[in-house]
């Protein structure tokens, strides 16, 4: 995407239309995968009335970080479609990024028997383990925001972080015309992370006057990535842009001010928070990349109960090995700017962020 008011959408249909389109049931899971997201939301609900809910149903979501308010839209996303169907919704993980917290609790998760579990992948080497061992014990998983794809995962539902990765480059190129020496600010090794960067890195291949001058490691906190930025700023005088890749671009504001340089770096970043609204409603960042993280929690407990109380055609799929839900389901991304920033503050008034 080049524009700044582009967004990526997937076609929507009508209940009526659905239905005929998919069959009575959600029949084939090739229907369901060439859907939209709000299309597949609007389209599972209704099975919740064809098999009674246990209210001890439980679906839990095992995050990596739990403190950063990134999670606060997949939280409220994940409770509104367990209230939708009567049943229960868990929100668990570490506070601070720890990846080897985020398995150890996973495994903790498993051994009380959810009716299914959603993972956001801190690496994937780290996760697949544990969601095959989920799996083996019956528990269903669906990934959300990153991706282990060579697991035994449902679905993955969410952003495709590469092209995320590009629309930041792309935002950069325009705001700075294409010639800038940028600094990056990361989580290396983090599996979203590690694909933004590279689609990053393949826009600034094909515009030579960007170059990537230095990569610092802000470890998912604001105020680490505050401190690094600071540093990072103060090493290279040069520096004329900054690229943040997760959801600690506030800190990339708060650094701006401390050294005085609002205005003089152009910062693009990644994902939605009160303190990053106010920065881009006011010029210090130029551009923010929203991920729809309510969409991806709702779907997936949405498809998990689907999975659990399938149709009697969907039943015959499911019992002969066939896959009932889709593999991929990209959620989008969506440029926030000055013009539309407004649209989401109504948002984190009413939940926080």
């Amino acid at each position: 995407m080049s524009k700044q008011d582009d967004v990526q959408q997937s076609p929507t249909y009508p209940r009526g239309q659905f239905l005929r389109r998919a069959g009575a049931g959600l029949a084939a899971a090739g229907a369901l995968s060439a859907l939209g997201p709000e299309a597949l939301a609007h389209a599972a609900a209704p099975m919740a009335t064809d098999k009674a809910v246990n209210s001890n149903e439980r679906y839990v979501m095992v995050a990596y970080i739990t403190a950063n308010s990134f999670w606060i839209d997949l939280k409220v996303g994940g409770s509104d479609a367990a209230k939708a169907l009567g049943v229960t919704f868990e929100f668990t993980g570490p506070t601070i990024y720890d990846v080897e917290s985020q398995i150890s609790t996973a495994i903790q998760v498993i051994a009380t028997k959810p009716a299914g579990i959603i993972l956001p992948v801190s690496t994937a080497a780290a996760c697949t383990a544990v969601i095959n061992q989920a799996t083996k014990a019956g528990i269903p998983v669906i990934t959300v925001d990153s991706d282990a794809p060579d697991s035994q995962r449902l679905c993955f539902i969410g952003t495709d972080h590469y092209q995320l990765g590009q629309t930041v480059g792309q935002q950069l190129v325009q705001a700075t015309g294409g010639k800038a020496n940028v600094g990056v600010s990361t989580v290396p090794g983090q599996a979203d992370l590690e694909l933004r960067l590279a689609g990053l890195k393949n826009v600034f291949a094909s515009n030579p006057g960007m170059k990537i001058i230095t990569e610092v490691n802000n470890n998912g906190d604001t105020g680490q990535t505050a401190t690094t930025a600071v540093a990072m700023i103060q090493a290279h005088s040069n520096m004329t842009a900054i690229a943040c890749l997760n959801a600690t671009t506030s800190g990339i504001a708060t650094a701006l001010q401390q050294t005085h340089r609002v205005g003089k770096i152009i910062v693009v970043g990644s994902d939605i928070t009160a303190p990053v609204l106010g920065a881009v409603e006011d010029g210090t960042i130029y551009s923010i990349m929203a991920q729809r993280t309510y969409m991806e929690a709702y779907l997936a407990v949405q498809l998990l109960f689907m999975n659990n109380h399938t149709t009697p055609f969907l039943g015959i799929e499911k019992g002969s090995g066939i896959p009932i839900l889709p593999v991929n389901i990209d959620t989008g991304t969506i440029v926030v700017n000055k013009q539309n920033a407004h649209a989401y503050t109504e948002i984190v008034k009413r939940y926080g962020g």
